[in-house]
């Protein structure tokens, strides 16, 4: 496949890690590592038997890290970003904030970590529609409409994004913003590669592509007030459909083969 504008030709897959390169698994990627027990876990949160004030028992043992992480994803939806705190999500979940800082070790450690699952989830989802059979249209359109109902569900992800992630400056940060783009770098790739050799698709820089997949997808959705404003009326499933729509037969229109 072409590539314009990135330098050095297309990356081939790799698996794992955080370098240069996109993944033939993305949904696979780990920034950081694994997250064992004790030591460093995978954002860099200190654990181990001694944790803030040990490990939990009774009926806490049985809320573990992934249902807290549901439960900061409900909480989220409901409120923005900066009332998210150890505090609050221990309430909701019933526990010792202790609990929350023994898997997490702090607010940030918890969105960190969050970012990274919805991301994962995220990505598995495109790849499926990607790897379907079928025309650039198709595929692009249920890559739009999927980006297009997870940013309906998870209104706090752009924000968390921006606040934890873009506005950061540690290894925790790097290792999700890394993850991220090459992720997102090898569903652009791979859309375009398969288009081209369908003949479907002229070559693009992929970088390009995938920011104007995602930010059409999350500006639609964040600037949903401004939508509903100029068309008097709510946004719902129709309209969610009909920007899909609208989007893949802008796009393609200018992405077909030039004579």
């Amino acid at each position: 496949m072409r590539n314009s504008g990135r330098g050095g030709g297309r990356h081939g897959p790799r698996e794992g890690g955080t370098g240069g390169g996109a993944c033939d698994n993305p949904s696979r990627i780990e920034p950081g590592g694994g997250h064992g027990a004790h030591g460093k876990g995978k954002f860099g949160v200190r654990r181990g038997a001694q944790a803030r004030q040990g490990a939990a028992s009774g009926a806490e043992a049985a809320v573990g890290r992934n249902r807290i992480l549901e439960l900061t994803a409900e909480f989220l939806k409901t409120h923005p970003v900066s009332e998210l705190s150890t505090v609050n999500i221990a309430k909701v979940a019933g526990v010792d904030p202790a609990l929350v800082r023994y898997y997490f070790g702090s607010k940030n450690g918890l969105l960190a970590e969050l970012i990274s699952k919805s991301t994962g989830e995220r990505t598995a989802l495109s790849l499926r529609y990607l790897s379907d059979a079928g025309t650039a249209d198709k595929k692009l359109k249920q890559r739009v409409r999927s980006v297009l109902q997870a940013n309906v569900d998870s209104p706090y992800y752009h924000e968390g994004m921006v606040a934890r992630i873009f506005n950061a400056d540690d290894d925790a940060a790097r290792a999700i913003l890394n993850d991220l783009a090459q992720r997102g770098l090898y569903l652009a790739e791979k859309f375009m590669a398969d288009g081209e050799r369908s003949g479907e698709l002229r070559a693009v820089d992929p970088a390009f592509f995938h920011m104007l997949v995602v930010g059409a997808c999350s500006f639609f959705v964040t600037g949903r007030p401004l939508q509903e404003a100029m068309r008097g009326r709510k946004v719902n499933d129709r309209t969610l459909d009909a920007f899909a729509e609208f989007f893949v037969d802008v796009v393609l229109n200018g992405l077909k083969p030039r004579p």
